[in-house]
């Protein structure tokens, strides 16, 4: 197609303030995530390749496709495309060496070993995966004392590709970071041929782990959770919003659950129900 006598291409597209403007509203009303006014270039470079895809040339035409797209396809499109997806194996290992050492002894301290137990967690903003599987690796390992313990791990995000990326449970073995040996053989099977350098989540691992899409800002439909591990998501949305998923956190932790949120985020001031235990670490009243 051609405009001003040169081929016009999605590439030439530009995002002005009021499109802008309308983008961030559109993400944030189906999302929570708070677009800063510093983000129009970081938006504009997710969406140029939706443009391409779908043949669109302006963002303003591309708005109203995303509007009018009766099955919303396109709308996961574009949440998907400004999802940030960064995430390994144990990241932050601080977090799971508490749980091992210190919250899990507590939670379960009262049981008698042989007494069936349910360990529910769960990953909110799981991304591809990664956090919801160390999770389900740390409470198995802690299950090799506990036999009768009942590991139930959910995985949730928002975006429908990279939960299938987790649902298909393969990745480069450089994302499992300083992970033993004993694990690795444990939990993973390794690639051989085309595959090798890469580690598929075992079946065994595999099945304690549920993953789905849901969005935090919307309503919990589970309850009674002992762990909930929401990492840097909180940092994406206004302080209402915070509030409100922690809000809703509280509501779905059992008495004495335990909430895990990335170092950069702050409860304090949140919810009255929560009680500081280390920095990012937070255990239900």
């Amino acid at each position: 197609m051609r405009a001003g006598g040169k081929t016009f291409q999605a590439c030439d597209a530009e995002l002005n303030d009021k499109e802008f403007d309308l983008f961030r509203t559109l993400i944030w009303k189906e999302s929570g995530i708070n677009l800063g006014p510093n983000k129009k270039e970081f938006l504009r470079t997710r969406l140029l390749p939706r443009l391409r895809a779908i043949g669109c040339r302006t963002f303003r035409q591309y708005y109203r496709w995303v509007l009018t797209d009766p099955g919303m396809v396109e709308l996961m499109h574009l949440l998907d495309a400004i999802s940030t997806n960064l995430t390994s194996f144990f990241r932050e290992p601080g977090h799971f060496s508490f749980l091992a050492e210190r919250a899990l002894p507590e939670l379960l301290g009262s049981r008698q070993p042989h007494q069936p137990r349910d360990v529910r967690a769960w990953s909110a903003g799981c991304s591809t995966g990664e956090e919801a599987y160390s999770l389900a690796i740390t409470l198995s390992e802690y299950a090799r004392q506990v036999p009768s313990l009942r590991i139930k791990v959910l995985g949730t995000d928002i975006s429908s590709r990279v939960l299938t990326l987790a649902r298909r449970g393969v990745y480069p073995k450089e994302r499992l970071g300083g992970a033993s040996e004993d694990i690795l053989s444990r939990y993973f099977q390794r690639g051989v041929g085309r595959q090798s350098g890469y580690l598929r989540v075992k079946s065994e691992l595999a099945g304690l782990v549920t993953f789905a899409r849901h969005n935090v800002l919307q309503e919990v439909p589970f309850r009674a959770l002992d762990l909930i591990f929401c990492r840097n998501v909180l940092i994406y949305f206004a302080r209402q919003d915070q509030h409100e998923v922690v809000e809703r956190f509280c509501r779905v932790l059992a008495p004495k659950g335990y909430l895990f949120v990335g170092h950069s985020e702050s409860l304090a001031g949140l919810h009255a129900r929560l009680r500081y235990r280390q920095p990012a670490v937070y255990q239900r009243i």
